[in-house]
């Protein structure tokens, strides 16, 4: 039993990010391309996590590596997370606000992106993505942080 624990593989953590502007309100979706799991779904950027970096070091650099923008400076919290068994490990979704749209350059992770609402979510989506968003308290942190960086930006 021992030497199993020993060798048995380290959990994995991985985060991805949902990107909210002020300007527009709108969020941003990236399709995947062929050469990632789940080809062709729409979701967020994010990936595993290197060692030692915390969830949201993992979603910016990810944001940086498939969109070309860095998001490292801008609020963010923490609205989801999930266990997942394969692979065996947890996956965090976070929301961050930016100021306004950016354009994305894309690569061999992602083939597309789209800033809209919610409601408007190109299909499919990412089994992961739906979970996150159908999820109560994840949709109640998400309202309140969207709130509370619009008070901000209404300040003078």
């Amino acid at each position: 039993m021992l030497t199993q624990e020993l060798t048995a593989e380290p959990p994995r953590r991985a985060a991805g990010v949902l990107i909210h502007t002020a300007d527009t309100t709108r969020f941003l979706f990236v399709k995947r391309s062929d050469f990632v799991n789940y080809p062709g779904t729409w979701s967020v950027p994010g990936g595993f996590s290197e060692p030692g970096e915390t969830s949201w070091q993992t979603a910016s650099r990810e944001c940086q590596e498939e969109t070309g923008q860095d998001i490292s400076t801008w609020p963010h919290v923490k609205i989801w997370q999930q266990h997942v068994s394969w692979p065996k490990g947890q996956y965090m979704l976070l929301a961050c606000a930016v100021d306004r749209e950016f354009t994305c350059d894309t690569n061999w992770e992602t083939s597309e992106f789209r800033w809209c609402s919610l409601d408007e979510i190109p299909q499919p989506q990412h089994p992961g993505l739906q979970a996150a968003l159908s999820n109560d308290q994840a949709a109640e942190i998400l309202k309140q942080f969207l709130e509370q960086h619009e008070s901000v930006q209404e300040k003078p």
